[in-house]
C-alpha cells in the first residue's frame, strides 16, 4: 500500500479500496459465469444466448450439435441455420 501525505494519500487509500472491491465483484460474476455454463451443459435441450445486438454469446454442446455449429462465440445470429424447425 502506498502511504502519503494529505490528499495524495488519501487518494491512494481510495483507489486501493476501490481495486479490491472491483476484485471481489469480478470474481463474483466469474463464480455465476461458471454456474450459468455448467447449468446450461447440462441440459438435453439445445440453449442459445444473443445479446442485445443480435450476437450469440452463449451457446451449449447440444445446441452446437443439433445445428451443426463450431463458430467461436461471439458470432452473428445471422450464421445460425434459418430452418424453422430448429428454431
Amino acid at each position: 500500500v502506498l502511504e502519503a501525505p494529505g490528499e495524495v494519500g488519501e487518494l491512494a487509500d481510495a483507489l486501493h479500496q476501490m481495486g479490491g472491491q472491483l476484485s471481489v465483484q469480478m470474481d463474483g460474476l466469474r463464480a455465476e459465469g461458471s454456474l450459468l455454463s455448467q447449468v446450461t451443459e447440462s441440459l438435453n435441450e439445445g440453449v442459445i444466448a444473443l445479446d442485445a445486438s443480435g450476437q450469440v454469446v452463449r451457446m451449449n454442446r447440444t445446441a452446437r450439435q443439433m445445428l451443426g455449429v463450431h463458430d467461436a462465440l461471439p458470432f452473428s445470429a445471422d450464421r445460425l441455420p434459418d430452418d424453422v424447425a430448429l428454431r
